[in-house]
């Protein structure tokens, strides 16, 4: 005990940052533990999807399903699957689709 006490007095200069910096990476292991799903849902990316109309010659509003407009907020998103489908509806309730289009694993930046 008493070889203890004489290391830790001559030493002390050495010993103190030494054990600071251990508490320290200890502490900043757990805050980084306790934050990790903090961070994943704060820096996920958004993605909105709207279709537009279009006005004809008589100025009337007509749907142009083949136009999409994707917008990404935030971070650049993986898209990995969009599928497309637009369909008419009769008064039976009766599904007829009109245009179908799936794409694939394609990467959208933020726009500014």
């Amino acid at each position: 005990m008493k070889n203890i006490i004489e290391f830790i007095l001559r030493n002390w200069i050495l010993i103190i940052p030494t054990l600071i910096a251990t508490v320290s990476v200890i502490f900043n292991g757990f805050l980084w533990v306790v934050n990790k799903n903090n961070f994943l849902l704060v820096n996920r990316p958004y993605v909105q999807a709207e279709n537009f109309f279009a006005l004809n010659k008589e100025h009337i509003l007509v749907s142009v399903p083949e136009n999409v407009v994707m917008q990404v907020l935030n971070v650049p998103a993986k898209i990995i699957t969009v599928k497309i489908n637009y369909y008419t509806v009769d008064k039976e309730g009766n599904k007829k689709e009109i245009y179908s289009e799936i794409n694939n694993n394609f990467v959208r930046y933020p726009n500014k």
